[in-house]
């Protein structure tokens, strides 16, 4: 249920913190009050089942996720409302290489929060390639 909610908008750090613990205290509590202890850190948890974890997922890595899947998906552009809508209330009109040069702070609501706070994801990743060179700028 909380991937919904980490796809919609950006959750605090200790609310991710508070999650982790979640997790991790039904694993290493179970039944018993007492305190046990861990014998895997929460990284190893987070490992695929291949390499030796269960495969859980960080929630906050999880929502950094989320909002850089919808930043790239309005960068492809497309006919769906919620981009039209994006495009004209964040002045945010042209080519998916103009949206990722954009350097302008814009805040609005909260999905529009996450997605452009995940926007470093995106272009860390990103590459240029230099084709007939009509949309190069230097």
């Amino acid at each position: 249920m909380p991937n919904y909610q980490l796809s919609c908008q950006a959750i605090p750090k200790a609310t991710s913190q508070k999650l982790v613990s979640l997790f991790t205290n039904f694993l290493w509590q179970g039944t018993s009050k007492t305190r046990k202890w861990a014998l895997i850190s929460w990284e190893w948890l987070c490992w695929l089942p291949n390499d030796g974890g269960l495969g859980l997922r960080d929630p906050f890595i999880l929502n950094k996720v989320m909002g850089a899947k919808l930043w790239w998906r309005w960068l492809q552009g497309g006919p769906d409302l919620w981009k039209v809508l994006w495009e004209r209330k964040y002045d945010a009109a042209g080519e998916i290489e103009e949206k990722l040069r954009s350097t302008t702070e814009t805040r609005g609501s909260a999905i529009w929060n996450l997605a452009r706070g995940s926007e470093d994801l995106i272009r860390e990743y990103c590459f240029w390639e230099i084709r007939a060179g009509d949309k190069t700028r230097f």
